[in-house]
């Protein structure tokens, strides 16, 4: 079980006390503390005779009131949803690649070079045009296939948060439960990763498309160097070499998001 982070996250800890619980082994009793090793909610008549059960088993009872507890998990999750937040700052700030100016960009210089030419070779510059919008095409396509990344962040904010609000509610201790067992370092660990491989991966698709190449000194000998005048080499595939396996099973929808 991960420990809390006692990070300076405000909390309102006037809305903490709002709810008052009492123990199913002792009606009447409130709850006031919480064991972290069982994750046992516990009221004052609990106490004792829980310290014994946890020795007698070998285990040692790690306990602090319900309040200081509740408190925590609010903190924990403000913190998960800033760094979240914070994360999804760097995908949204950054431009995503724009087909039309590519492709615009390209058509004019290859007309202008058709102009160069006389009108049996009007085929091959439409044929030029086609490969490379698709040459651009293909390498936002390849871009968008990375873009998944914001939408689970948010998805996962949405999920914490609503687990924060649920800590003080009259069946809030599954919530605590839930928030106690998050693996928040491991989370937040791996969306950092996911959201700097997203944006090295969009980088190099930026430049990936097939580039024009144009040889004004070919245009006198049409027949002979026509395909020496205006070709389209391909640019070699420099994305990353492979995501990472957890975010790609992740991405696959084989690894839903566990609080562990």
């Amino acid at each position: 079980m991960e420990s809390f982070y006692h990070q300076n996250v405000s909390v309102d800890t006037n809305r903490i006390d709002t709810v008052s619980l009492t123990c199913e082994e002792h009606p009447g009793e409130p709850i006031t503390n919480f064991c972290f090793t069982s994750l046992k909610p516990l009221c004052p008549a609990c106490i004792d005779f829980h310290n014994k059960i946890m020795r007698q088993n070998n285990m040692f009872p790690e306990i602090d009131t319900f309040r200081n507890v509740k408190i925590n998990c609010t903190k924990k999750c403000k913190t998960a949803v800033l760094a979240l937040q914070s994360e999804l700052a760097k995908l949204e700030n950054q431009t995503i690649l724009n087909p039309r100016d590519i492709i615009e960009e390209g058509l004019i210089q290859i007309r202008r070079a058709r102009d160069k030419l006389i009108a049996h070779i009007n085929r091959y510059v439409e044929e030029m045009e086609l490969e490379f919008t698709k040459s651009v095409n293909e390498a936002v396509t390849k871009a968008k296939e990375f873009s998944d990344v914001g939408e689970k962040i948010r998805s996962l904010i949405q999920e914490i948060e609503h687990l924060m609000y649920n800590v003080d509610t009259p069946n809030c201790i599954p919530t605590v439960k839930k928030i106690c067992m998050i693996d928040l370092k491991a989370l937040l660990e791996k969306f950092r990763s996911d959201v700097n491989h997203t944006i090295q991966m969009r980088e190099a698709l930026s430049g990936s498309f097939a580039e024009l190449v144009i040889d004004e000194s070919r245009v006198y000998n049409i027949h002979d160097e026509i395909l020496k005048y205006m070709t389209l080499v391909k640019k070699p595939d420099r994305l990353p070499s492979e995501r990472n396996s957890y975010y790609h099973n992740y991405a696959q929808g084989k690894i839903a998001i566990e609080f562990v």
